[in-house]
């Protein structure tokens, strides 16, 4: 698959308006710079940003996502509380929890749960999710 195939395939429910946020990685054999931060340009005119970094040796990471959406879901009050616990900013600057969010993707060794929030799921999905130890879900993955 070409690299615009899989941009557009994974950021498709976020560029539609189904999902606040698109989280996906691309191995590097796909990825082409120049045309990420061309993507990084043109999906703005629809309010939507696309973060990419690199995760590893041979793949980046991107999140695609509403700014609208993401706004309305973290300024939301019990949103605001558990971020706040997690350490999140909490004031409801987008910019500031995005950035944290891609410091804890890049840095933590492992997945952060709040990243649910970002994609959308309902908070409290999030809270059981880490609560079990992403046990007992109906699915997991993509």
């Amino acid at each position: 698959m070409t690299f615009e195939k899989s941009l557009i395939n994974h950021m498709a429910p976020t560029l539609c308006g189904i999902k606040p946020g698109s989280l996906f990685t691309m191995r590097d054999n796909v990825f082409i710079s120049s045309l990420a931060m061309k993507w990084q340009k043109k999906v703005k005119d629809y309010d939507i940003e696309l973060e990419f970094f690199r995760l590893s040796d041979h793949s980046v990471m991107f999140f695609a996502y509403n700014k609208a959406k993401i706004a309305e879901i973290i300024n939301d009050r019990k949103v605001m509380a558990y971020l706040k616990r997690k350490n999140f900013p909490a004031d409801g600057n987008i910019r500031k929890s995005v950035d944290e969010l891609i410091h804890r993707l890049k840095y933590s060794g492992g997945f952060p749960h709040e990243v649910g929030i970002f994609l959308g799921y309902p908070l409290a999905d999030v809270v059981l999710f880490e609560k079990n130890g992403g046990k007992n879900c109906k699915f997991c993955g993509y």
